[in-house]
C-alpha cells in the first residue's frame, strides 16, 4: 500500500507543481490530476479509517503523504494567487480575484483532507 501512497503523493505534488492552481489552468488536465488525487485520498483515508484498529501504521503513512501534498498546496497556491495579483499588463486582470477565489477553495479542500487525517489521527494519540 506504501508505494502506491507515495506515488500518489509525487503524481500530486507534479500537478500542483506544474501549475494546477493557477486560475488559468483552472479546469485543465493539470487541475483535473490534482482533483483525481484528493479524490483518491479521501477514498484511501475512508477506508483506512474503517479498518484503523488493524492498520494504525497505515493510517500513519497516509497522514504524512496529505501533510505533505497540503505543504505544497498552499505553497504553490500562495505563490499563484500573488503571481496571478500582479499580472496586470497580461490580458489576466480578473486572474487576480480568480486566483485568490481559487486559493479559497483550494484552502477548503485541504481543511477537508486535514481533517480527515485529524479524525484518524486523535484516536491514535488516545490509545
Amino acid at each position: 500500500g506504501g508505494s502506491v501512497l507515495e506515488a500518489l503523493t509525487s503524481i500530486c505534488s507534479a500537478a500542483i507543481e506544474g501549475g494546477s492552481l493557477r486560475a488559468i489552468n483552472d479546469g485543465s488536465c493539470l487541475d483535473l490530476v490534482m482533483k483525481n488525487c484528493f479524490d483518491a485520498f479521501a477514498v484511501l483515508t475512508s477506508k483506512v479509517e474503517r479498518n484503523q484498529a488493524e492498520s494504525p501504521e497505515m493510517a500513519m503513512k497516509i497522514n504524512q503523504e496529505i501533510a505533505k501534498i497540503c505543504q505544497r498546496y498552499v505553497e504553490f497556491g500562495l505563490q499563484s494567487a500573488r503571481e496571478s495579483a500582479y499580472d496586470e499588463d497580461d490580458g489576466h486582470e480578473e486572474d487576480g480575484a480568480a486566483g485568490i477565489e481559487a486559493l479559497d477553495v483550494a484552502l477548503d479542500v485541504v481543511a477537508e483532507l486535514f481533517r480527515a487525517t485529524v479524525s484518524l489521527s486523535v484516536p491514535m494519540l488516545v490509545a
